[in-house]
């Protein structure tokens, strides 16, 4: 069923902590004329937020919620009396968790009986973190796991971007939900209209600085590289205006380790100079230590580029064995699969990157997941 069949939806979104995406998701699914976007912002986080002043058309409320707390219940109380008069005052249909940890933690205390729920998981939330409650003994821990637990069985719908997610919710929190897939994807046909100039060859690191992103390996398998190849390529890293600033300049004096390898750290980039860098880089390198279904490693498929991702549970619809992955979290194994990306024959590797440019056209079109969710949002109301 579509939801142009349906009346006009109100939904509320509680942003996450990967604000790029929740701009990107939220801006796709509002520009429908049958949903009016609402979106509540955290106080205590807001300054690390991307500015959702550019959304189309949705309405951010003035207030703002605390993060959830146990210890500091007196602001956890305002919260939820927040939220629910929020759904009460904007006749509110659904409520849209962009990011389960740690915006799941309100839902038991939503009025359930106004609203229907629901939950999109996108990685390190449900790979990594929740489940990490789950093993904690101290009484905080267990109540707090509790609390996820009752979230994940009170969501009316609960959407992950690759099936492995999928899996751990049944595993951690309900084991008799059937979590529907909505991949993140890409918006094709993908397009930039501005260069950042680097001279090449390079390799590119692209992920933020922050110890998810594992650069430390990085560093220490360029290391581990021959003189050859270390002076024919640049290193790129981006991010270096991290808030994270503790953890950039770890990297950074990692990196004068190695004299003979130039290292160039860039800030922040705008999509477009950051899709520059991907069409141009030699190789595309991840080495997070957790990992949902990454939008720049599609971003580098689509555009073609040979792309190193570390050896987690993907999702294998996308990233199958034309993509290459180490075998081990070593140095030595980074090291070694980069040397065997520069020297695999330029046919067979072509062959390659166009099934890997075949899978994102079927597997990571953004309008077409974006399309799943609206009919998700139209089924909440049929009895």
């Amino acid at each position: 069923m579509n939801i142009n069949d349906k009346k006009s939806l109100n939904i509320l979104y509680i942003a996450g902590s990967a604000p790029i995406h929740d701009y990107k998701w939220i801006n796709a699914l509002t520009a429908n004329e049958n949903i009016n976007g609402f979106l509540l912002k955290n106080r205590e986080t807001e300054k690390t937020f991307f500015d959702y002043g550019k959304l189309r058309k949705t309405t951010i409320t003035k207030k703002k919620i605390c993060s959830f707390s146990i210890t500091r219940f007196w602001k956890t109380i305002y919260s939820v009396l927040l939220i629910n008069q929020v759904i009460k005052k904007h006749k509110i249909d659904i409520v849209h968790i962009m990011y389960a940890e740690p915006h799941a933690l309100w839902i038991p205390f939503i009025n359930s009986k106004r609203v229907k729920i629901l939950i999109t998981t996108h990685g390190t939330d449900i790979l990594q973190t929740i489940p990490g409650f789950s093993k904690r003994k101290d009484p905080l821990g267990k109540l707090v796991f509790k609390i996820y637990k009752k979230a994940f069985r009170k969501a009316g719908k609960i959407t992950c971007t690759s099936e492995k997610q999928a899996e751990n919710v049944r595993k951690h929190l309900n084991k008799a939900c059937k979590p529907e897939i909505i991949r993140s994807g890409i918006i094709i046909p993908l397009e930039y209209k501005k260069e950042r100039s680097i001279k090449e060859p390079y390799f590119l690191f692209p992920r933020t600085m922050r110890e998810l992103s594992n650069h430390e390996l990085a560093v220490e398998s360029i290391k581990l590289l021959s003189k050859d190849i270390i002076k024919e390529h640049k290193m790129v890293f981006i991010d270096s205006d991290s808030r994270n600033s503790a953890y950039v300049e770890k990297i950074k004096a990692m990196s004068k380790e190695i004299p003979d390898a130039d290292f160039i750290f860039l800030p922040s980039l705008d999509p477009d100079e950051f899709l520059s860098l991907i069409k141009h880089a030699s190789v595309v390198i991840i080495t997070n230590i957790s990992d949902g279904s990454p939008v720049t490693a599609m971003e580098s498929m689509y555009l073609k580029k040979p792309l190193i991702l570390p050896p987690l549970d993907y999702d294998k619809q996308l990233f199958d064995e034309n993509v290459n992955f180490f075998d081990e979290w070593k140095s030595a194994s980074v090291a070694g699969k980069i040397e065997e990306v520069l020297k695999e024959p330029k046919n067979k590797q072509d062959k390659r990157l166009e099934t890997s440019y075949g899978k994102v056209l079927e597997f990571g079109n953004f309008e077409k997941e974006m399309n799943k969710m609206y009919n998700i949002y139209a089924h909440c109301f049929i009895k």
